[in-house]
């Protein structure tokens, strides 16, 4: 279908669907590619008061990407009704009551309201989670992501330059791990910790080292092979180098190659489809 039908199809729609604003929503739950989202900005005054009201039954029965769609639809809308029911998905969200896969959805919409008692539930949640660190901060983008768009961020984000570093299925860097299986041999907890906090756990045989040796020269390199006696690293230098571990005098752990601050070139709604992309290569 090419967007000129699509369009099309949206003026059929909001027709066919004037005096119904269920119908009308219903309708941009289930579009494609969020095109028919629009109708909502067709929708006579007195129907747009109702969207709501109209949208809330899909919070408590729809999918998840119907309940992810109606926070983003009520987050500019001018429905006074918008107000009430983030309070209520929010007071839900500080009893744990909202399911990983909508949190960020809810919590991104949310944020776009100008209502006290939304911006007191907000206020509320960031104290509750006060006492958390680390990729417990990311708990919001373990599920719920965009495989797709997430493929897309890997490949093509210069910013991330993923596919630079790491290789999936034959395309790709050497610098870090290979990722063509990652779904299969990682849970989502460590795939998200590896993107948010690269130093906490690093891939054995990308485990960078560095010391000196008991006649005063240093060396440094990824950690490839460690036996009782001995240490196989490589250096970009002078390639493979093995050393008598009885001839280092001082040894420390270095940094993993990979970007520490991706937690911060990356949104969270990237780091989700890119967290839900990774998992799907199995």
């Amino acid at each position: 279908m090419t967007r000129s039908t699509q369009r099309d199809s949206l003026d059929w729609l909001v027709s066919k669907f004037a005096n119904e604003v269920d119908g009308v929503s219903h309708a941009i739950l289930v579009s494609a590619d969020g095109l028919l989202r629009a109708a909502s900005e067709h929708m006579p005054t007195e129907r747009a008061d109702q969207l709501a009201a109209s949208l809330e039954k899909y919070l408590s029965t729809g999918t998840v990407p119907e309940k992810q769609a109606v926070y983003g639809l009520l987050a500019d809308s001018p429905d006074p009704g918008a107000d009430r029911l983030f309070v209520q998905e929010l007071n839900k969200l500080l009893a744990d009551q909202i399911v990983g896969a909508i949190q960020l959805d809810l919590l991104e919409a949310a944020g776009k309201r100008n209502d006290p008692q939304v911006k007191t539930a907000l206020v509320q949640f960031t104290a509750q989670r006060a006492g958390k660190t680390g990729v417990e901060l990311f708990a919001e983008c373990l599920t719920g992501g965009n495989a797709a768009v997430g493929q897309k961020i890997f490949h093509d984000k210069i910013e991330a330059s993923c596919i630079r570093c790491h290789k999936v299925t034959g395309e790709g860097g050497d610098a870090g791990p290979n990722l063509s299986q990652i779904g299969a041999r990682a849970d989502r907890v460590y795939i998200l910790e590896s993107i948010t906090y690269p130093n906490n756990k690093i891939a054995p045989g990308f485990e960078n080292v560095q010391g000196v040796l008991t006649n005063g020269v240093s060396y440094a390199g990824l950690l490839k092979v460690e036996t009782t006696d001995t240490l196989e690293l490589f250096s970009p230098e002078d390639g493979l180098v093995k050393i008598n571990k009885a001839e280092i005098k001082t040894r420390m752990r270095g940094l993993s190659g990979m970007l520490d601050n991706m937690r911060e070139i990356l949104t969270k709604r990237e780091i989700r489809d890119l967290v839900e992309y990774l998992t799907t290569l199995k």
